[in-house]
């Protein structure tokens, strides 16, 4: 074995190191799994390298979601006016939509931001009880990632899990490997999920829309607008179908 050089003071990631290509040599081997290890090693680096060349991108994304979210605040009714001038609808139906638009807009986004706080401060509790290093560093980049649908926190505590199972493993101790076991199962069933309970729950109860429309309506948004969707779709959704309720209604 050839093993990788580690300095007087030799960190964990060399230990690691180490112990996985132990593992790998006396025991994976004996099964054929050590070609396995390596193909999917190698193809989790190229997955991971394209992910980190896309980092800057996302950030410009966010970055630009929050400036045009200031400007639109800050001066919202005045741009709510000039809209409502170009809508070629009836003065109850844009009072209607007007009424139903701020209610819904107010809700969802603070819901959206109070739903990614409270993942990141559930998922740095359990860094911290767990024995994940910066527990509160990675609570707060799981709060960011909170916003992202599809990845979302599973981008932090997926790999948490995984550097303590591994340590567990490559080290013999079987009680920080049972951390790690429990960490993603914690992962995958309370912080993954608690985001479409909480969201639905809340806009559900404070607008009076289905939950199944937001969730829709998130996931909708991200797929044809990006970051900025995340926002825009469970706003622009609901609108959408009390625009043909009111069109029904008036025909009707």
């Amino acid at each position: 074995m050839l093993g990788i050089s580690c300095t007087s003071t030799e960190s964990k990631i060399c230990l690691v190191l180490n112990q996985a290509e132990k593992f790998s040599l006396e025991r994976l081997s004996k099964f054929g799994l050590d070609k396995k290890l390596g193909e999917f090693l190698l193809t989790l680096k190229e997955k991971l390298s394209k992910f980190l060349l896309t980092i800057p991108l996302l950030i410009a994304k966010i970055f630009l979601t929050l400036v045009l979210a200031y400007f639109i605040l800050n001066d919202w009714e005045n741009i709510l006016k000039k809209i409502i001038d170009l809508i070629p609808m009836r003065t109850k139906t844009k009072d209607k939509l007007i009424k139903q638009f701020k209610d819904i807009t107010h809700t969802v986004i603070y819901a959206q931001l109070f739903v990614a706080l409270v993942q990141g401060f559930v998922g740095a509790i359990a860094f911290y009880l767990l024995g994940v290093p910066f527990p509160v560093i990675l609570g707060v980049v799981m709060a960011f990632c909170a916003l992202i649908p599809a990845i979302g926190t599973a981008i932090v505590w997926v790999p948490a899990s995984l550097y303590l199972i591994l340590m567990g493993s490559f080290s013999h101790n079987y009680w920080v490997l049972t951390k790690g076991i429990i960490l993603f199962v914690y992962g995958f069933f309370i912080i993954s999920t608690i985001d479409n309970f909480l969201l639905a729950k809340i806009v559900h109860a404070k607008a009076k829309i289905s939950q199944i429309t937001i969730i829709v309506g998130v996931i909708g948004g991200f797929s044809l607008l990006g970051v900025i969707g995340i926002f825009i779709g469970p706003i622009l959704l609901p609108l959408l179908i009390t625009y043909f309720k009111t069109f029904q209604e008036r025909f009707n």
